[in-house]
C-alpha cells in the first residue's frame, strides 16, 4: 500500500492529499454527493430591480453557517443577518435596523444558490429573489438626456373670430372666440399625466394618460375639435397598450365633451427611448415655425440624466 497524507478542509469539507508516496501533490477530494453550501459572497434581484440583496455566507463554529449583507430598497440600504442550516439549506434572518423586516430562503444544492424571499412584517410587502454567487451588480437605468417644450403661436384673429391657446409640458388648450355681431365660444383641452421622472428604471411599467373635456357656447358655436395621446418609440422600450382620444364637434355634427386614453410600456435594458405628449387639431399661424407638441422626451441606457421633468409631469 503506498503511503498518502493529507488532512481535512473543514471549510470545504473535503480531504486534501499533500503527497502520496512520498511525492507532493495538491489534491482536493470532495465528499461523493455532498450536499454541501459553499461560503462566499451570494447577490441577485427581484422582477422590481430596484430591489436587491447581497449576502456574505460564513461558516460557523459548528456545521452550520451564519451570513451577514444588506438589502437595496428604493429608499436606501438595509442591513440583514441571519443563519443558514447546514444540513437543509434552510435560510432564516431579519434586520438589526428595522425589526419588521424578515428573510427566508433556501440553498439550492443543485443551482449553487439561495431562493429568498423578503417580508415587512404587518404591511403584506413580499419579495422574492435568486441570490447567485458574487457582488451585486450596480443598477444601470436610463438617464433622461433631452428634453424638447412645445411652442405656439400669440392670439391671431381672423374675419369672424379669434384663436389662442395655452401650452405646458403637462397640457393643451385652444380657444375659439366669435367676433361681433356672432355670440360663441369654444375650447378644448388636454390634460398630460404619467409616472415619468428623470430616470426609468429596467423592467419598470410606465403608464401615461391624457384627460381631456371640450365645451362650447352661444348662438353661434364654432366646430373645435382635437386628439391628444402619448407616443412611446424607440428600442429601450415595449409597448403594451396605446390609445388615443377625441374631443370637439366630429366630422358627423356629433360633440364629445370629454375622453380618455392610455398609453403603457416597460422599459428594457437597452438602447433610447423617446415618448412624446401629442396634440392633433386646430392650428394656426404658419404651421411649420411652431412645436404644437406639448414636450418631448429622450432617455438613454446608462447614461445620467441631465433634465428634469417639471412638477405634474
Amino acid at each position: 500500500m503506498r503511503p498518502i497524507d493529507g488532512k481535512f478542509d473543514l471549510a470545504k469539507d473535503a480531504i486534501r492529499v499533500t503527497s502520496v508516496d512520498g511525492v507532493k501533490v495538491d489534491e482536493v477530494l470532495e465528499r461523493l454527493e455532498a450536499r454541501r453550501i459553499k461560503p462566499g459572497i451570494y447577490s441577485g434581484r427581484s422582477d422590481e430591480v430596484e430591489w436587491g440583496w447581497e449576502i456574505v455566507v460564513t461558516k460557523s463554529s459548528g456545521a452550520d453557517f451564519s451570513f451577514t449583507g444588506f438589502a437595496e430598497t428604493p429608499s436606501g440600504r438595509v442591513s440583514l443577518r441571519g443563519t443558514i442550516k447546514a444540513s437543509s439549506g434552510a435560510l432564516l434572518g431579519g434586520s438589526d435596523q428595522n425589526e419588521l423586516i424578515k428573510v427566508d430562503g433556501k440553498y439550492d444544492f443543485e443551482e449553487g444558490g439561495f431562493t429568498l424571499t423578503h417580508r415587512i412584517e404587518g404591511v403584506g410587502a413580499r419579495l422574492d429573489g435568486f441570490l447567485k454567487p458574487g457582488k451585486l451588480a450596480k443598477l444601470e437605468l436610463f438617464g433622461l438626456v433631452e428634453k424638447t417644450p412645445g411652442r405656439i403661436p400669440g392670439e391671431v384673429g381672423t374675419g369672424d373670430y379669434t384663436i389662442s391657446g395655452l401650452q405646458t409640458e403637462t397640457s393643451f388648450q385652444v380657444d375659439i372666440i366669435m367676433k361681433p355681431p356672432y355670440e360663441g365660444r369654444a375650447r378644448v383641452k388636454h390634460e398630460y399625466s404619467s409616472q415619468l421622472t428623470s430616470t426609468l428604471k429596467p423592467g419598470q411599467i410606465v403608464e401615461l394618460t391624457v384627460l381631456s373635456s371640450a365645451d362650447k357656447s352661444g348662438s353661434y358655436q364654432p366646430n373645435l375639435a382635437a386628439s391628444g395621446f402619448w407616443l412611446v418609440e424607440g428600442d429601450g422600450a415595449e409597448v403594451q397598450s396605446f390609445t388615443k382620444n377625441f374631443i370637439g364637434t366630429a366630422s358627423d355634427g356629433k360633440f364629445y365633451a370629454s375622453a380618455q386614453c392610455t398609453t403603457r410600456f416597460k422599459v428594457l435594458t437597452k438602447g433610447t427611448i423617446k415618448i412624446t405628449a401629442v396634440y392633433t387639431g386646430q392650428v394656426w399661424g404658419p404651421a411649420d415655425a411652431w412645436n404644437w407638441n406639448p414636450c418631448t422626451y429622450v432617455y438613454k441606457y446608462k447614461e445620467s440624466a441631465t433634465q428634469k421633468i417639471s412638477s405634474g409631469g
